[in-house]
């Protein structure tokens, strides 16, 4: 939650959106290749960029714990959102 919180602040004073999107890509990079992981972030809008960073790391951290996918009913609102960008950014890349 404090990583949301900074990355919006970071986003507010500007500059934040490159930072984001090299979040973004660090985290895709966990699960997904390349090309697939910069054509998302293209998908994704700059506002929902840092709730998608964090419900990934979230997920990706579920995923490395024991293999159980993460609930999206328990992440924020604005992180389901942002985790519900990442899976629309997925099908239109494929």
């Amino acid at each position: 939650m404090r990583k949301t919180a900074v990355a919006v602040a970071m986003l507010v004073l500007g500059g934040g959106e490159e930072a984001a999107a090299q979040d973004f890509m660090s985290v895709c990079r966990t699960t997904g290749s390349e090309k697939s992981c910069q054509c998302m972030q293209t998908q994704i809008p700059a506002e929902l960029m840092p709730a998608a960073v964090a419900a990934m790391q979230k997920s990706n951290a579920a995923m490395s714990q024991g293999g159980t996918p993460l609930d999206p009913s328990t992440l924020p609102p604005d992180q389901m959102r942002g985790l519900q960008q990442v899976v629309l950014a997925q099908a239109n890349c494929m």
